[in-house]
């Protein structure tokens, strides 16, 4: 044991040694989980923890943790030893920062050594320059191996579009006092043209992208007469954000396409990711060094039960003929109780985004952002601006703004409807309480998803709300909601209709793959609740659905579900995530709606486009369906 010891010491160069013992559980988030014989953790450090295991064959893997008391690292930029004069000039001046976080302090630390680093840190902790800043430092220290202009030297991948933006624009901060050094963001949806002449233009020494894009330009792209993915092969340092989200959306198989094309020696790699599922370890055993660092900003070791303290978080619960007023009610409560509130409502999906955007803008008179897979990536990128620049105001939104993406000031998070999971919800959250702010979560859900409250969210500190539940527990009518349901009978009212024809028809699918969470066995139930939205938004009955939607999903004959009748079926006003799909539903953003004629063909196509649109992720190669009610699976 002893050797053991001074081996590990050895690797990770500890100053003065303090021992203590920690609980072996820690040991938990080694990629390879093979402890064999017997594991142990001990304190080298005042800020260092050793982990290390040990078998019959002797040390295997080394994991350095940082611990949560760190009384020696640096805490202000001014104080870091080596770091790079024109950095810190653009992190002070550019960026107007002082005071390090602890993701920034730990991380810079740690990398510095050359290492490989795991990261794991809230979300608004200053995450983005936590790993622009070291890898900045090491492809400053390689100058005799990387030249500007000649290759990428640090390669960031993202798995949205909003992130990797967000991502380049501080790395543009960055090396605006650098003379030498450039950035490049790529990601689908846009000209890939465009990309290349930019690339031939200046090859940049970072290059931020989503993977679909990344691997596209690698297998067909030509920058100056050299194929693309010969300029990465002297990539200095790999940069996984996210890397848990970019596993949940099906880039396991482009990740491993992409590590292929660079170099397996001389490359560092840092890797963040908020869960340690099997996928992530399996994609550290191929791009990290057995002797990696992990950096542990969150100290629970089971990052699904992590909220922010500064969220206080409760939810309600209201009759499912409620679906639309108790919404409406809750979240213009939260509106006057804060006079500059800044409220972000997230939706289980697109449709549904769309048509309570357009309930307030146009009913309520309550200008809301709109953001979600239907709009063009200019549309998006210009109103997550502008609602990232606001002193207060609403944005309603899709999955697309739920991790990542750093909106300051944002007072409220209000999730309509149940999450895809227990993380989509903690990630939600995390938009709010950001930079050491306080804030606020709603949770509101019909009666038919509390389960998902008591199940799902199980364990979490989310109390029910006894003033909001007070509010939509009465039948109070706005008489604005009441005239809005009016015009849709009457049919006075065709974009609400319309609207609301493509919010039923998605909260089918959507709830139709969600039985087993909420508990229901019964088919049946889910089609009066849902059908309980189309009468709250007005309408004389339930939208009918092509026969081959019913079918698929088991649907058809329940009572409640108006199946279309004969006809082939127009491209008709169902729209991109609609019922029916057309031939061409599941491909290029499932366009073609099945039409008023009938029938129609349910978007079964391979679900490529649609992915790249709603996450910025670019193709998927065909690694997922479109189910034509509105949700992709993969």
């Amino acid at each position: 044991m002893a050797s053991l010891i001074g081996q590990a010491l050895r690797r990770c160069q500890p100053g003065r040694r303090t021992m203590r013992r920690l609980p072996l559980s820690t040991a938990s988030t080694r990629f390879d989980s093979q402890i064999t014989r017997s594991a142990a953790l001990v304190s080298v450090t005042p800020k260092l923890l050793l982990a290390f295991s040990s078998s019959s064959r002797g040390l295997r893997h080394t994991h350095c943790y940082f611990s949560s008391s760190a009384p020696d690292l640096p805490k202000r930029f001014e104080d870091l030893k080596n770091f790079n004069y024109f950095s810190k000039a653009a992190v002070t001046q550019k960026l107007g920062l002082e005071t390090m976080t602890e993701i920034q302090a730990k991380t810079f630390d740690a990398a510095s050594s050359g290492k490989d680093v795991l990261g794991r840190a809230r979300t608004g902790t200053g995450k983005t320059l936590a790993f622009l800043l070291p890898a900045i430092e090491t492809l400053l220290s390689s100058a005799s191996e990387y030249e500007p202009g000649k290759s990428v030297g640090i390669l960031i991948m993202s798995p949205t579009r909003e992130l990797a933006l967000q991502i380049n624009e501080q790395a543009k901060a960055i090396v605006s006092c650098h003379k030498n050094l450039s950035t490049q963001v790529m990601f689908g949806g846009t000209s890939k043209r465009e990309d290349v002449k930019r690339l031939s233009k200046r090859l940049p020494s970072i290059l931020v992208a989503t993977p679909g894009r990344l691997l596209d330009h690698l297998q067909s792209t030509d920058v100056r007469g050299d194929p693309f993915s010969r300029l990465i092969k002297k990539t200095q340092v790999l940069v996984l954000d996210e890397t848990d989200r970019l596993l949940d959306m099906g880039f396991r198989k482009e990740i491993d396409n992409i590590i292929s094309y660079l170099p397996a020696e001389k490359r560092q790699t840092l890797l963040f990711s908020a869960t340690l599922p099997p996928d992530v370890r399996k994609v550290m055993a191929g791009c990290m060094r057995p002797d990696y660092v992990t950096v542990d900003c969150i100290h629970d070791f089971d990052p699904s039960t992590h909220t922010n303290d500064l969220v206080n978080q409760s939810a309600v619960v209201h009759k499912s003929k409620r679906q639309i007023d108790a919404p409406v009610q809750v979240i213009t409560r939260l509106l006057e109780a804060e006079p500059n509130a800044k409220l972000i409502a997230f939706f289980p999906t697109t449709n549904l985004t769309a048509y309570y955007s357009s309930l307030f803008n146009f009913v309520l008179s309550k200008p809301v952002i709109e953001i979600h897979s239907k709009k063009t990536q200019s549309y998006r990128t210009s109103a997550s601006n502008r609602f990232r620049e606001m002193k207060k105001g609403i944005m309603f939104t899709s999955d697309v703004s739920a991790r990542g993406v750093d909106y300051p000031g944002v007072t409220a998070v209000v999730q309509v409807g149940i999450p895809e999971s227990r993380e989509t919800y903690i990630h939600r959250l995390g938009r709010t309480g950001r930079a050491g702010k306080s804030g606020r979560g709603v949770l509101i859900l019909n009666e038919m998803e509390a389960p998902f409250l008591r199940k799902a969210l199980k364990g979490m500190d989310i109390e029910t709300n006894s003033e909001l539940q007070d509010l939509v527990d009465q039948d109070i009518l706005d008489d604005r909601i009441d005239r809005m349901r009016k015009a849709v009978r009457e049919g006075q009212n065709d974009t609400l209709c319309v609207a609301a024809t493509r919010a039923y028809q998605s909260m089918l699918g959507f709830y139709n793959g969600k039985l087993a969470s909420l508990g229901i066995r019964d088919k049946r139930v889910l089609v009066r609740k849902v059908n309980d939205f189309s009468a709250a938004a007005g309408m004389n009955e339930p939208p009918a659905v092509s026969p081959r939607a019913a079918e698929s999903t088991g649907l058809a004959g329940l009572p409640g579900i108006r199946v279309k009748k004969g006809g082939k079926g127009a491209r008709g006003a169902g729209g991109r995530e609609s019922v029916g799909g057309g031939r061409d539903g599941g491909k290029r953003r499932g366009r073609g709606g099945g039409g008023s004629g009938g029938g129609g063909r349910v978007g079964r196509g391979r679900g490529r486009r649609i992915y790249e649109s709603e996450h910025g992720g670019g193709s998927i190669s065909g690694r997922g369906s479109y189910d034509g009610w509105g949700n992709f699976s993969s």
